[in-house]
């Protein structure tokens, strides 16, 4: 992959505009890499999405533990828990917030274990 340079003042910049996004959209529309890039990029500039602190800044053992809790309110494993709400509407506000924080993390688990193999 190419190196390209930029400088503080520009990424902060570039940072900033993105982050508006994180606010205005998340969690209905996030894409699990850029999320784990902005959280990336927030401990080079110190500046955090709003979620990092709801997940844990990313941490696997953390992310883990909360895939775990939904598993146990849920009363099944975490892949099969995501696969029904893909087929079905969730029945109340807990199971619809469990069904969108499953599958977010799970991706993210996902990621981060092929950075490690990588």
């Amino acid at each position: 992959m190419e190196k390209i340079c930029i400088n503080a003042e520009e990424l902060r910049l570039i940072y900033s505009y993105a982050l508006s996004h994180c606010k205005e959209v998340c969690p209905q529309d996030r894409d699990p890499k850029a999320c784990l890039a902005m959280m990336k990029i927030g401990k080079l500039i110190n500046i955090f999405p709003p979620c990092v602190k709801s997940y844990g800044y990313f941490k696997k053992n953390f992310l883990k533990k909360m895939l775990k809790e939904i598993e146990v309110r849920e009363g099944r494993n975490i892949k099969r828990f995501i696969e029904e709400m893909k087929h079905r509407t969730p029945r109340n506000l807990q199971e619809y917030e469990d069904s969108i924080d499953s599958e977010f993390i799970y991706k993210i688990l996902k990621i981060l274990e092929g950075e490690e193999n990588a």
